[in-house]
């Protein structure tokens, strides 16, 4: 599957494959966040999780607002 991904500035990057970025992202050891258009969390990397003490699962499909009411 593909997918179009916004970075600083709303810049895009498209034609990478999900389970590539996703293997990049986990391996970074700053925090990552992945949202759709609605601002809702598609993805987050092992430093989130350890950072605000949430699993990555219950992240999904949260608004991203979470994070920032959470810790």
């Amino acid at each position: 599957m593909t997918r179009t991904y916004a970075f600083d500035g709303g810049q895009e990057i498209s034609g990478v494959d999900e389970r590539v970025l996703s293997v990049v992202l986990d391996e970074l050891p700053a925090m990552v966040v992945v949202t759709d258009g609605l601002e809702r969390i598609y993805h987050v990397n092992e430093a989130v999780a350890e950072e605000t003490g949430y699993d990555r699962d219950e992240l999904v499909d949260e608004p991203v607002g979470t994070l920032l009411s959470g810790y």
